[in-house]
């Protein structure tokens, strides 16, 4: 993993799916061919979130939306676009839209994410509940964003110990899962366990070397425990690094001069 994804960033789980819906038309060759600048036209709106470009993608889909009506794709789609525009209201609606057309566990996975942004926590984990009966949980592919939603849930609930049960569970189905990675890290710190926060923040930073926030939390976790000076070897490694964002060295730098500032402090003592 070379750069933070769009999950990161949003904070919650997103699914995107891509193709999975169709245009019925008369003629099988028509339909083919829409169905291609369908899908071109998907893959332009998910690169304008990606870019972090949502008010473009929300140009390109509202008349996409009003030509295929019953095009649950769109409807997630547009879904995304309102978390990435802060419009959890509005993305309810969407996700729950294209439930209604076609019963996706990714679809309804979204719904989970847009009631977490919302701060509704607790319909948040009614919606997973159902989500775990669903006829084809079992056959789904990324078990471990159903049981990171359940942990940011119930993590904002106060239930601590449900959430680290739930990370647990989710980076038991995939070792590399980097935001329930973090996230279980930043549990444990908050503990003070930080030798188990040590090693999630370590192996945070292997998953994805670019990424400042493992840094971050690796470096906090030196100086909480009174070892600034090796939080600064932490973040000076990190700086060298030139495939890391001006964006986050500037970040990495701040870190730098609060750590200097923490090594001088304990010297006075």
């Amino acid at each position: 993993m070379t750069a933070k994804p769009l999950l990161t960033r949003m904070a919650v789980l997103l699914s995107l799916m891509l193709g999975t819906g169709c245009t019925h038309m008369s003629s099988e060759k028509v339909t083919d061919q829409n169905d291609q600048v369908l899908n071109t036209q998907k893959t332009l709106i998910i690169s304008f979130i990606n870019k972090g470009l949502p008010s473009l993608a929300l140009k390109e889909i509202r008349p996409l939306i009003k030509k295929h009506s019953k095009d649950a794709d769109l409807r997630n789609l547009m879904g995304l676009i309102q978390l990435a525009l802060k419009n959890p209201s509005k993305a309810t609606e969407a996700f729950v839209d294209a439930i209604n057309l076609d019963d996706q566990i990714p679809y309804i996975l979204n719904l989970s994410s847009a009631h977490i942004e919302a701060g509704k926590y607790q319909a948040a984990l009614k919606v997973l509940s159902k989500l775990k009966k669903h006829s084809e949980f079992e056959d789904y592919r990324h078990p471990e964003r159903v049981y990171h939603n359940l942990g940011l849930a119930t993590e904002r609930l106060g239930q601590s110990k449900k959430s680290e049960g739930f990370y647990r569970q989710a980076l038991k189905y995939n070792p590399n899962f980097y935001i329930s990675m973090m996230r279980l890290a930043s549990l444990y710190q908050n503990r003070q366990a930080y030798k188990k926060a040590k090693q999630l923040f370590s192996k945070a930073i292997q998953v994805c070397p670019t990424c400042f926030d493992p840094v971050n939390g690796l470096s906090s976790n030196f100086i909480a425990q009174g070892k600034p000076r090796i939080a600064i070897k932490v973040l000076q490694k990190y700086l060298a690094s030139k495939e890391a964002s001006e964006q986050d060295k500037k970040r990495a730098l701040k870190a730098m001069t609060l750590a200097k500032r923490y090594q001088s402090s304990q010297k006075r003592r």
